[in-house]
């Protein structure tokens, strides 16, 4: 092994003696792909003689001459090229990528030698003694790669060929002589004693030159020793015990290298090279580290982690660079590869309070609160600096913060989703928390959406992220949910937005898991089996109540629609709907306008952005005479919902009584009727009245009623005149016409005929009688 780490260092020493900055050549990459040793000297010899019969045939002129010269210059580069190749597979460990490497260069290397010396070239000339030195250079490497392989003859041979160049050559003298020993080995095995004894004298002749021309060489002369006391290298005679001591304490005194003699001082040589390549690895982190930090500054945080990386390959135990991809990999929220950083540089420097900071953060954001206090905890313990211990206690104190929030929304949270002021506080500190970005969203994602659910608020698309938060808890379910749980979340988030088939079909879903696990989550389980109920009761008695509503049996429907009012308090949609219908049945019924108009007051409570309960309670202030009331509902629900059918003729009339304010008289109350009422019932109405209230009936009456029955049948009168013709009705409920200048403004009729009644409607009861099938709902606004 000593002998291996020995060789080693002469190719260190050999390949810096070879090189030459000033040379453009010899930083090229080449890439060896194969290891077939014979094809690749084939193909270099192949293009060797190639690039020799182009400059052979090239020095006509000028032009081939300076060709020639760019062939020589090739076959050089491509000899510099492989030699770098072989020496970074050689420091691999790859010795036959190695081997092949340097026997490609020295064809390469001894072309440029060969075509250097021509008369054509002389301009090149300067070059033939460079190609020569990198012939010797990679031939020695080539008989040391052998060497490490057992190729003994071919070491031999290659190191013989050096030799033939500069036969003084000591690294060739000395490798030849090893190659000479490990054949003469074989021989011994082989039992070929001869060849094994003229091996040696071989070896010891080439030795001998070796520490002559090296006296110093303490190896050779190690392995002269052995050799004349008839071993095979590396042992000693007893008559030469004293010499070999006095040779080991000058090793130990002097270099570890066996050619520390023959080109200078090895040890000084190796400190100088290893200093410079300190230097050259802390320059490229430098860069590396710099790059990341300006990517970092830029928002560029995955290209960050990548420069960072790229530094921490080449120095893995740094520190500083640990805790900036930490940083870069926080943003990027891979807070596992991020707290593992952390660990690293609080393994390499337990003073490291950066290293405490993020890497408690890191696992407050994956959820870990516990584990990031006690870490903190830790830092304090670690950190003397009263800075950071400051910086340290502050983290500490907002995540003990963050504990209470999160325990304060957990307390306000029900199981089952009761309690609406409590929903709504959780709700508060859930936006908090999501400002502050103190608690991963995985964590934070089913108590906002239970916050949602239990506070019961749709306004401002709460009930749309209710839908969406339910369907991603869905998909990743939060830790200790059941199934159960996820889908009565599910099912209460389709019934915030009023899609009752959806909540249903989820609550039949629930009802079959726990048909066949009865105790999975038992309070959850009976909440979705009673809110099932309650919906298909809710269902039934609405649809009981439409259709007493079509056959105009008011009182009957406004039971119905009461009776699922019960069993709608989980949806305030439904809640709102029905507030509205039993509004429309009641204002059918005599002497129950005041609860028609609370009830569309409920409704308006139930779901403020339901334009049909505007609209109902806009038409309840028209039939009451509060004209400008009844125009500021009308208005409200065109906000809601523009193209709701019947608004714009309503909208039309509620501007026009506005208009003329108190000065109006209500003359369809004077009647006991209805804005939409045919004319046949006008008259009719009038009819009854008069006969109630002539004068000639409430002769013998007291004054007050005399009078009371006067101002009646006056008012009756005159509602009738107004509205028993046609024109002068038009002209009530919606003004005057304007002329109609060729159809480009004015009150203009259709010119489509029909069969009427009245004020112009079709023969059915009501315009305004019309049924929704999109929402079950029942609308009759005017009739």
């Amino acid at each position: 092994e000593e002998e291996e780490e020995d060789e080693e260092d002469e190719e260190d020493d050999e390949d810096d003696d070879d090189d030459d900055d000033s040379n453009p050549y010899l930083h090229r990459e080449v890439q060896c792909d194969s290891d077939d040793e014979d094809s690749s000297e084939d193909v270099a010899r192949d293009e060797a003689k190639n690039i020799a019969e182009g400059a052979t045939g090239s020095a006509a002129d000028d032009a081939e001459k300076e060709r020639a010269g760019q062939q020589l210059l090739r076959a050089y580069e491509q000899a510099q090229a492989m030699k770098f190749c072989g020496n970074d597979h050689y420091g691999k460990g790859e010795l036959q990528a190695a081997q092949w490497c340097y026997s490609q260069g020295a064809v390469y290397a001894a072309l440029a030698t060969r075509l250097s010396a021509k008369e054509e070239l002389l301009d090149f000339k300067g070059l033939n003694g460079e190609s020569q030195q990198l012939d010797v250079a990679l031939r020695l490497n080539l008989t040391l790669c052998l060497l490490k392989l057992g190729e003994f003859e071919q070491a031999e041979s290659a190191a013989s060929e050096a030799l033939k160049l500069q036969p003084g050559n000591a690294k060739g003298l000395f490798r030849r002589a090893q190659a000479n020993i490990g054949r003469a080995r074989k021989a011994e095995e082989c039992s070929r004693d001869s060849e094994a004894r003229q091996l040696r004298e071989a070896a010891i002749v080439d030795m001998r030159r070796v520490v002559a021309a090296e006296p110093q060489n303490v190896e050779a002369r190690k392995e002269l020793a052995a050799l004349r006391a008839g071993g095979a290298g590396g042992g000693a005679a007893p008559d030469e015990a004293g010499a070999q001591e006095s040779m080991s304490k000058e090793a130990s005194a002097g270099s570890n290298s066996p050619f520390a003699g023959m080109f200078g001082d090895a040890r000084a040589l190796r400190e100088r090279h290893r200093a410079a390549k300190e230097r050259r690895l802390a320059e490229e982190v430098s860069r590396l580290r710099e790059a990341g930090n300006m990517s970092h500054r830029d928002g560029d945080y995955m290209a960050a982690e990548e420069h960072y990386s790229a530094a921490l390959h080449l120095a893995p135990s740094n520190v500083q660079l640990l805790l900036n991809r930490s940083a870069a990999r926080l943003m990027l929220e891979e807070y596992k590869e991020a707290l593992e950083d952390c660990e690293k540089a609080r393994g390499l420097q337990p003073e490291a309070t950066k290293a405490y900071l993020r890497g408690a953060k890191c696992k407050q954001l994956l959820g870990d609160l516990e584990g990031a206090e006690e870490l903190l905890r830790l830092g304090l313990g670690a950190v003397t600096g009263a800075t950071d211990r400051d910086e340290l206690e502050a983290q500490r104190r907002g995540l003990v913060m963050v504990s209470r929030m999160l325990a304060e929304i957990s307390q306000c949270l029900h199981p089952v989703l009761e309690g609406p002021t409590e929903g709504r506080r959780a709700l508060r500190l859930c936006d908090e928390l999501e400002r502050q970005k103190q608690v991963p969203m995985w964590r934070l994602r089913p108590l906002r959406l239970r916050a949602i659910l239990q506070a019961r608020d749709s306004s401002n698309g709460l009930g749309d992220e209710a839908q969406r938060l339910a369907n991603e808890v869905l998909q990743q379910p939060p830790p200790g949910a059941s199934r159960v749980e996820l889908l009565f979340w599910k099912a209460s988030a389709y019934l915030l937005v009023g899609d009752r088939s959806t909540a249903k079909a989820t609550l039949r879903e629930i009802a079959t898991i726990t048909a066949d696990t009865p105790d999975d989550r038992r309070p959850v389980s009976v909440a979705a089996a009673a809110l099932l109920s309650r919906l298909v009761e809710a269902d039934a008695a609405k649809d009981r109540g439409n259709v007493f509503f079509k056959d105009r049996r008011w009182e009957d429907a406004v039971e119905c629609y009461e009776e699922a009012l019960r069993s709608s308090r989980d949806s305030d949609d439904l809640s709102a709907v029905l507030h509205t219908n039993i509004a429309a049945a009641l204002r059918k019924v005599e002497q129950r306008e005041g609860d028609a108009l609370r009830h569309a007051g409920r409704a308006i409570e139930a779901n403020p952005r339901y334009a049909k309960a505007y609209f109902r309670r806009g038409v309840l202030h028209y039939d009451a005479g509060r004209w400008r009331q009844s125009l500021d509902d009308f208005q409200r629900a065109r906000e809601l919902e523009p193209k709701l059918q019947g608004l714009d003729q309503w909208l039309h009339r509620g501007r026009h009584a506005a208009r003329e304010g108190n000065e109006r008289k209500n003359h369809y109350k004077a009647l006991g009727l209805q804005c939409e009422c045919e004319a046949d019932e006008i008259k009719r109405r009038f009819r009854l009245l008069a006969r109630e209230c002539h004068p000639d009936k409430v002769r013998d009456a007291p004054a007050n009623e005399r009078a009371a029955a006067e101002a009646r049948f006056k008012a009756a009168n005159e509602a009738h005149e107004v509205l028993s013709n046609e024109k002068t009705r038009k002209e009530y409920d919606f003004g005057a016409p304007e002329p109609d200048y060729g159809h480009f403004g004015g009150f203009r009729h259709s010119h489509r005929p029909q069969r009427s009644r009245g004020f112009g409607f079709p023969r059915r009861s009501s315009p305004f009688d019309y049924y929704d099938d999109d929402d079950d709902e029942v609308y009759n606004f005017f009739g």
